[in-house]
């Protein structure tokens, strides 16, 4: 006698040929049905002994469950299932060990992951799981870009600095390099780390502080926190400096542009501190202290 415990993958059903099936398998096996001992891989008629392993030639890989138990020196046949009653491309085992029944058409998507029924019995996967493998990339994104189930969330095929999850959260590609998507001139990484997708533009200031999320970006500052808009305290803002110099290297009172003129009375006067054409005009110009009164006087003649 011989006792089966296999998976529910496995359908026990009466054989189709002339001599009874011990078993028969999917038209696809996929993966090892293991038994007491070892693997068992067969197609049609093998001597096995139980808890024995035990290797035929065949092309297709048949694996059972621990707990398969045989007769000393009994035999083992297994049959393969292709059966499609309803014509559709699904073997019948499929639909049913997922479905319970034959409704489902192989252009269906009960699972909504953008993979047909045939893709996932194709791909060997689950079709009524939009994520498969549990790793929080849909199926029909994983096999849209990569064909398989392969690659993890926190991978990064392209090397762009961008994890496949972050890559599926921004709609782009994984398998391309690109690092900035929407070309705002702010990197992906950058805009997902400090506001969560690229909704952001290069010219917002989402905090207020007068920088610019691409003056943050080129600062190393964070965009949403109000920062001191006089980082260096040379009394120059930094949106200022960053605007006509793109660093912050140069101080109140160098003169860049070589006009005679500082760079904290063109600021006063609102001039251009990198064109030697653009001078204050003459008149007077007011220094403030952080309360507001006049703490120096500069006059332009």
């Amino acid at each position: 006698m011989r006792r089966l415990l296999l998976i529910l993958s496995l359908i026990l059903i009466p054989a189709v040929s002339t001599r009874a099936a011990d078993l028969i398998l999917p038209s696809n096996p996929n993966g090892n049905y293991n038994n007491a001992g070892g693997n068992i891989v067969s197609q049609g008629t093998c001597t096995v002994q139980s808890g024995a392993n035990v290797q035929c030639r065949t092309t297709y890989e048949i694996t059972l469950n621990p707990g398969f138990e045989t007769m000393a020196n009994g035999a083992f046949f297994a049959e393969i299932d292709a059966s499609d009653t309803d014509a559709d491309g699904l073997p019948d085992w499929w639909e049913i060990a997922y479905f319970g029944n034959l409704s489902k058409g192989a252009n269906d998507d009960p699972d909504n992951d953008q993979l047909t029924n045939l893709q996932e019995f194709t791909y060997h996967a689950n079709p009524t799981l939009f994520d498969t493998d549990n790793d929080t990339l849909p199926d029909g994104w994983e096999i849209a870009y990569f064909s398989n189930f392969n690659q993890g969330p926190g991978n990064d095929p392209d090397g762009d600095g961008l994890t496949n999850y972050q890559e599926y959260l921004i709609h782009s590609n994984p398998t391309v390099f690109n690092k900035d998507n929407d070309n705002d001139g702010l990197e992906d990484w950058w805009e997902l780390l400090y506001f969560g997708n690229l909704s952001q533009t290069a010219n917002a200031d989402p905090d207020g502080d007068q920088l610019t999320n691409l003056q943050e970006f080129l600062l190393g500052t964070n965009p949403t926190i109000r920062n001191n808009p006089d980082s260096d305290g040379d009394g120059l803002l930094d949106w200022w400096e960053l605007q006509y110099f793109g660093t912050l290297q140069y101080g109140r009172n160098d003169d860049p542009d070589g006009d005679g003129f500082s760079n904290y009375l063109e600021w006063l006067a609102k001039t251009n501190p990198n064109d030697a054409g653009s001078k204050p005009k003459p008149g007077s110009y007011y220094e403030y202290d952080a309360i507001g009164r006049i703490k120096k006087i500069y006059k332009v003649k």
